[in-house]
């Protein structure tokens, strides 16, 4: 923020009734979009820390359902093979 959209941005006005002046709303305006932008980039990088848990969580999660499958066509093949004794 600049010095003088800082100044404008933080003065009081003395009167509640005062009307905002179009150099104050510019300097809050850009005020603001500073504000969102950095905001902006922070949760893009939350979003994305959060993408690349939930892949590494679903990798996870699929070799685990290859596992299991092949648990149950062990056991199955285990069954026949006791049936057939």
């Amino acid at each position: 923020m600049s010095a003088s959209d800082h100044k404008i941005v933080n003065q009081e006005n003395k009167d509640s009734a005062d009307i905002i002046n179009w150099r104050e709303f510019e300097a809050l305006r850009n005020e603001m979009r500073r504000e969102f932008r950095a905001q902006d980039e922070e949760l893009k990088g939350t979003v994305d820390e959060i993408k690349q848990t939930l892949d590494a969580t679903n990798a996870t999660v699929t070799g685990l359902a290859d596992q299991v499958t092949d648990i149950q066509r062990n056991i199955a093949d285990m069954l026949i093979e006791v049936s057939r004794t």
